[in-house]
């Protein structure tokens, strides 16, 4: 598809089950979700540092506008580029616990006594 733009959303037509994902040709990373019954939500895909691809939703077309939506994917993989996470940044910000909290926190009882510490 072309660059996103009012226009080329509302032609895109819902797939009949599921949904699909038409992207965007100008920033890489940029696209809007269709699903069946016709929600338009955009999204910026990323792979972090450690090569595990991301995906936020931007949020809902019609509440905001394809040039906002493509301002933020911008910010958003800016701060990519400059080394941060931004979905491990919410998750962080939410208290869900993280692989190596859960695992210190099961092993802490059995390994780290009072006094161990000098």
């Amino acid at each position: 598809m072309a660059k996103l733009t009012k226009r080329n959303i509302d032609a895109i037509r819902p797939p009949e089950s599921g949904y699909r994902i038409e992207w965007d040709d100008e920033l890489k990373g940029f696209g809007v979700k269709v699903t069946g019954n016709g929600t338009k939500t955009f999204i910026c895909f990323y792979r972090n540092k450690r090569k595990q691809q991301r995906r936020v939703a931007l949020g809902r077309y019609g509440i905001i506008t394809a040039i906002e939506a493509r301002k933020e994917a911008l910010s958003l993989l800016g701060r990519v580029t400059h080394g941060e996470d931004p979905v491990a940044e919410q998750k962080y910000a939410r208290g869900e616990p993280t692989l190596f909290s859960v695992n210190i926190n099961s092993r802490s009882a059995s390994i780290i006594s009072p006094g161990s510490f000098r």
